[in-house]
């Protein structure tokens, strides 16, 4: 199970922090207003795969900076970035007509019940 709980920064620079629960490979509960418009989107699709967490990553690049493209934001130092929907396009067997990028900023993160990142900060070597 993944947890991530923190402010979203792409899909509309929010302020308001979010948590998105990942259970067996899809998100399964949203908290905070800009978590739920991101599930009403994904069950617009009416596919139980538009909520398949496509990617996952940990900003480790402390020379990346929050430019707005995702292909550099994904990598800034401090951050997560996920992608719900489908992998198909890059090795993954889930089609599901929707691909959304999420980066969060400054993001708590437990990886089956461990915190390893807090508030941006990695806790583990």
């Amino acid at each position: 199970m993944i947890i991530v709980d923190g402010s979203i920064a792409s899909i509309g620079l929010v302020s308001e922090p979010v948590k998105i629960t990942v259970r067996k490979g899809f998100a399964e509960e949203f908290y905070g207003k800009e978590a739920l418009m991101l599930k009403k989107t994904l069950e617009s699709v009416g596919l139980r795969e538009a909520f398949n967490l496509a990617e996952f990553g940990i900003g480790t690049n402390a020379q990346a900076r929050i430019s707005g493209n995702i292909l550099e934001d994904e990598k800034a130092y401090g951050t997560v970035h996920f992608a719900f929907g489908d992998n198909s396009t890059f090795g993954g067997k889930i089609k599901a007509g929707i691909h959304l990028d999420v980066l969060v900023r400054k993001p708590t993160v437990y990886l089956d019940g461990e915190k390893i990142m807090d508030r941006g900060k990695l806790l583990i070597p």
